[in-house]
């Protein structure tokens, strides 16, 4: 079965605040790469060192620079800036932004920016 694709809406614009505790990142198979939240004893948290979204040695974490989901080569990774199928962040349910460094995705979050506003707790 191929991967979904996504269509994202409408990028936060600077607004990383809105996104706290409110949406989650997800891999364009499907993968749940956790919830942004500066909450770093959330269990499903990207800034939970512990945690499988926030490690840097989890496989479904985007701060594991080894992995698909965090490398600079991983086709589904944020951080590769050819990638074609970057992370897509879901607020309400809706994509409202690709996760990515690639320049083609216009309607996009810097994975850099997203690290730097939730820094691991």
């Amino acid at each position: 079965m191929p991967a979904p694709a996504y269509r994202a809406s409408a990028a936060p614009q600077g607004n990383l605040r809105a996104l706290d505790g409110t949406a989650i990142i997800k891999a364009q198979d499907g993968t749940y790469l956790g919830v942004i939240s500066s909450n770093g004893r959330e269990a499903d948290s990207i800034t939970n060192s512990y945690g499988n979204h926030g490690s840097t040695y989890s496989r479904t974490s985007i701060r594991n620079e080894y992995c698909s989901y965090g490398g600079q080569y991983g086709q589904q990774s944020p951080f590769n800036p050819y990638a074609a199928s970057p992370p897509i962040i879901i607020q309400s349910g809706r994509a409202i932004a690709h996760l990515t460094v690639n320049p083609r995705f216009k309607n996009a979050v810097s994975p850099h920016e997203l690290l730097a506003h939730f820094p691991l707790g």
